[in-house]
């Protein structure tokens, strides 16, 4: 399944962000509250905090960051192949998630029986 894809960055057809692939999909992950930026996930996935994960996306992948002392800044990228690494992982990442949280979920319903 898919939960993270390229989308149109910021009106502009020659930059795309990473983004949640539909607002739907938080039927499905085990997230209660969703505050903030839902950027933040990404770099939860990884482990990261968020301005390391900005740090990563734009060096490893070529990822620029705009919103500098902002709320929220965020990464875009020009080169969707070269970010193509990045969104491939968070969509594998995202995906182990929740096969774990299933897996334990499932566990703790089977106690309970």
């Amino acid at each position: 399944m898919n939960i993270f894809k390229f989308a149109e960055g910021n009106g502009k057809t020659d930059l795309y962000m990473i983004c949640v692939a539909s607002p739907q999909i938080f039927d499905t992950l085990p997230i209660t509250v969703v505050g903030g930026s839902l950027h933040m996930i990404e770099s939860h996935l990884f482990g990261l905090d968020y301005p390391d994960y900005l740090r990563m996306a734009r060096d490893i992948y070529g990822g620029t960051i705009v919103g500098k002392n902002s709320l929220f800044p965020i990464v875009f990228f020009k080169d969707k192949e070269k970010a193509q690494p990045l969104l491939d992982e968070l969509n594998s990442r995202a995906n182990q998630a929740l096969k774990e949280w299933r897996k334990v979920n499932e566990k703790k319903i089977q106690n309970k029986t």
